[in-house]
């Protein structure tokens, strides 16, 4: 990519150069990390574009994704250029990142072992700060079916209402639930 040190704004940019165009033309898997966030951002500031920003963002977890999924919106928004509505915009992205990987991971494997259930379970409690209970709902097979939050709490207790629990197990069609809390 050209060096674009003189504060240009994106829009200004070579057409191949800009993100959202060069994922329209080459395609997602073309863009870099920082292309990427750059598209989430959407703009910058007078002194940075938004891949200036998103390079920033990177350089704080190290380039590691992993690192940038833990962080909460106030970390994302001590970026300079990083507003809450852009720093939201990041972790909703993120969250669907996990999301998608969590449903994955579910759909290729039976939950036949604790550590099975485990790995399912994890992106989904790992960063959790507040109290959080979830359960897998199993068919026959012990096929997963559906993993749900069942509540959400403070930082040292959440409340649960068993009733709430079997009337997804019905709704679902499950013959088997995994329970789970963190901390």
């Amino acid at each position: 990519m050209k060096n674009h040190e003189a504060h240009l704004p994106i829009k200004n940019w070579a057409e191949q150069d800009r993100p959202r165009e060069k994922m329209i033309i080459k395609g997602k898997n073309a863009l870099s990390d920082a292309e990427l966030l750059a598209i989430l951002i959407n703009t910058g500031t007078v002194q940075k574009s938004a891949l200036d920003i998103a390079r920033d963002i990177l350089t704080q977890v190290n380039q590691n994704l992993h690192e940038l999924g833990n962080l909460e919106v106030d970390d994302i928004k001590k970026v300079k250029g990083m507003g809450e509505a852009k720093a939201i915009t990041i972790a909703a992205a993120l969250e669907l990142g996990r999301r998608r990987l969590s449903h994955m991971q579910a759909e290729r494997h039976l939950v036949n072992s604790s550590a099975l259930a485990f790995s399912i379970l994890n992106p989904f409690l790992e960063n959790e700060t507040a109290e959080s209970f979830i359960a897998l709902f199993l068919n026959k097979r012990f096929e997963l079916l559906r993993i749900q939050t069942i509540g959400v709490g403070g930082i040292d207790k959440v409340t649960v209402d068993i009733r709430i629990i079997f009337k997804h197990a019905l709704s679902f069609g499950a013959t088997s639930i995994i329970v789970a809390h963190n901390h």
